[in-house]
């Protein structure tokens, strides 16, 4: 498999006004399974798809390939797995988000209190929630079929 460049960068106060900074991420591809390896600037991500920042400066990364949503916390340079085992998959509702399986999640965005994250986890045609607070990840909608919904499923 090829490595890909995944770098994530963001404003820096060591930059000047007006740039960004690499701040996360090496061009390599991580090992699935386990956290993002080795910490800030080497970090290893792969087919990071979407960024959604926290009031706190958390920045929370849709790790699509390898199948889960990592954070980094700028103040203090980590990068942690938030939900997510590695394994392609569906499972966990209920239960503890690092060790649920998602399918590819490609995109999240915080709920207005920042008390939880929704990610689109495409490849299980479902809407996710993750608590933030609990640490736990459940289903909002989808049933994992793909498709359209059919007309009398929508409400005006």
């Amino acid at each position: 498999m090829p490595a890909f460049a995944q770098h994530l960068i963001a404003p820096s106060a060591a930059a000047p006004p007006q740039q960004v900074a690499f701040v996360a991420g090496a061009f390599h591809v991580s090992d699935p399974g386990g956290p993002p390896r080795p910490q800030g600037a080497e970090a290893r991500f792969h087919g990071m798809h979407d960024v959604a920042v926290g009031a706190d400066g958390t920045v929370y990364v849709a790790d699509t390939f390898n199948h889960r949503i990592c954070s980094w916390h700028p103040q203090r340079g980590t990068v942690e797995v938030v939900a997510g085992s590695g394994e392609a998959g569906f499972s966990g509702d209920g239960g503890p988000a690092a060790k649920a399986r998602f399918n590819q999640p490609y995109c999240g965005t915080l709920v207005p209190d920042g008390s939880a994250l929704l990610v689109a986890d495409l490849r299980n045609s479902r809407l996710r929630r993750i608590d933030l607070v609990s640490k736990t990840v459940s289903t909002l909608l989808g049933d994992g079929s793909a498709g359209r919904p059919r007309s009398e499923e929508h409400t005006s």
